[in-house]
């Protein structure tokens, strides 16, 4: 049987839906040249290149979890394709220095945070925003390239909690919670192990933001009916208690990666 040396949850739940949609309208090559300038440049474009129901999305969501919603899912994107990195010059990453912002990561959530209050037709304050950043942001450790690949783990754990308190407070008991799994292999020629998992809520600790669930479906690409949950094996029936962990209520509207 096939023991994962490598657990990994994607946050790519978007292909297991069957109500999906698209972030972008239209050409997206759109979205990336020219290189917008300055922060007015970047709302422009964002209004241009997502779709309506992308808008209405954002617009319903708190902005926290917005944040890190779209920071996750496209941040990375647009980090290399309008030079946050530092690939090639840009006034954009230029503004962001000089007001005390260097890490990519950072900037693209600040100008998320913009987009979300222009959106929600709400005072931007970018002063205020930046100053945020600034005295709360933990820089990345990494070396670049790989920076603006990956949070600081204390970052990473402080937006992991505004997502799974959104996921935990949005899924009530007896809703069918969905999403895809993939598992990396321990032999480098073999090819990752992808799920589809479907799970019941049977209960909600409120205090401890933990789901009890059961099993309810559970297909692999290698047509296996169990399921690896780090590196323990689970079988349709299985009532545990999990954490919400970016799941999703099955066929609620999800949007791809553009």
């Amino acid at each position: 049987m096939f023991e994962p040396k490598i657990w990994i949850l994607l946050f790519c739940l978007t292909s297991c839906y069957e109500y999906k949609s698209s972030w972008t309208d239209g050409n997206i090559n759109k979205i990336w040249k020219p290189v917008p300038q300055d922060l007015n440049e970047c709302l422009n474009k964002l209004d241009t290149m997502f779709s309506r129901e992308a808008k209405k999305h954002l617009i319903a969501t708190e902005e926290s979890f917005a944040v890190v919603e779209i920071s996750r899912r496209l941040g990375r994107a647009f980090i290399e394709r309008w030079h946050l990195d530092g690939s090639n010059k840009s006034d954009l990453r230029s503004f962001f220095y000089q007001s005390g912002i260097s890490d990519p990561l950072a900037m693209i959530r600040i100008i998320f945070t913009c987009y979300h209050r222009k959106l929600n037709n709400q005072l931007i304050d970018l002063d205020n925003i930046i100053a945020h950043y600034r005295s709360s942001w933990i820089q990345s450790k990494f070396s670049p390239p790989f920076s603006y690949f990956y949070l600081d783990s204390n970052m990473q754990a402080i937006e992991d909690s505004i997502s799974n308190k959104y996921y935990f407070d949005k899924a009530q008991v007896y809703d069918t919670l969905a999403g895809s799994l993939f598992y990396e292999s321990h032999r480098l020629t073999s090819m990752p192990l992808s799920y589809y998992v479907e799970m019941i809520v049977l209960n909600k600790d409120t205090l401890n933001q933990v789901f009890t669930i059961k099993l309810i479906k559970a297909s692999s690409s290698k047509n296996d009916s169990i399921w690896f949950d780090n590196k323990i094996k689970r079988k349709i029936g299985d009532e545990f208690e999990f954490k919400p962990d970016n799941w999703d209520k099955k066929d609620e509207l999800v949007f791809r990666y553009f």
